[in-house]
């Protein structure tokens, strides 16, 4: 009786925010030292279930390093023909999300060749929620603020960063 059933929020929302909401619900005041100290994944969401849509901001990051093959409906991204994903990190804040492509990123001359490869993707979701047109040369103060924060993330996580191609057949 305290969530109301239909709401809908704008708040962007992971799965590594279901355990620790589960935790908050089950009555865990202290989750990190429910875990002997570990640092969590994710955050409660029982505020936005519970109608706060006044929550900060929060970056949302992931992380896939290695290549997914798949059905042929769903491949042949970035020109990679047999693989529906590629070695990639992510961070979304607000209406931006940008894309480092890890391979690429690497050999392509990382961040000091960040303005002229092909590894970052930048695009505004509000805009265009087709990620059909890369902003990253056309919005570059937004694209260095997002990447300073993902690369950040990644060293403190201690996040692998291929260095050499691991695809099956480079084409």
């Amino acid at each position: 009786g305290k969530i109301r059933a239909g709401a809908i929020s704008d708040v962007p929302v992971m799965a590594i925010d279901l355990y620790p909401t589960m935790l908050k619900l089950a009555g865990v005041k202290d989750i990190e030292a429910h875990l002997d100290g570990y640092e969590i994944d994710g955050q409660s969401i029982l505020p936005t279930l519970m109608g706060d849509e006044n929550q900060e901001e929060r970056a949302l990051y992931w992380h896939f390093p290695a290549y997914l093959s798949g059905n042929p409906k769903y491949t042949e991204t970035r020109g990679y023909p047999d693989y529906r994903q590629q070695p990639v990190s992510v961070i979304r804040r607000g209406d931006w999300k940008l894309m480092m492509y890890l391979e690429e990123w690497s050999l392509d001359g990382g961040h000091k060749k960040r303005s002229v490869n092909n590894a970052l993707e930048l695009f505004n979701l509000k805009t265009d929620k087709s990620e059909s047109e890369n902003l990253a040369l056309k919005e570059p103060k937004v694209r260095d603020l997002l990447l300073d924060e993902l690369l950040d993330w990644q060293d403190r996580i201690g996040a692998p960063i291929p260095k050499i191609p691991n695809m099956k057949q480079i084409p």
